[in-house]
């Protein structure tokens, strides 16, 4: 679903500059930049854990 939205508004973004309306253009064009990077950073992200948690789930009991 995010990835529509970054096209839609990437697709927005032509269409000003093809209307010769640069200024807005410009700015759905960042707009649809920062909402790719984000979606990129969250999906490469790893997940937040504890780590304490996580080695006494892989430490065998005694």
């Amino acid at each position: 679903m995010s990835h529509l939205i970054t096209v839609a508004v990437l697709l927005l973004a032509l269409a000003c500059y093809v209307a010769d309306l640069t200024g807005p253009g410009m700015v759905l064009f960042f707009v649809g930049a920062a909402l790719e990077i984000a979606l990129w950073l969250r999906a490469v992200q790893a997940p937040r854990r504890a780590p304490a948690r996580l080695l006494a789930r892989i430490a065998p009991r005694r």
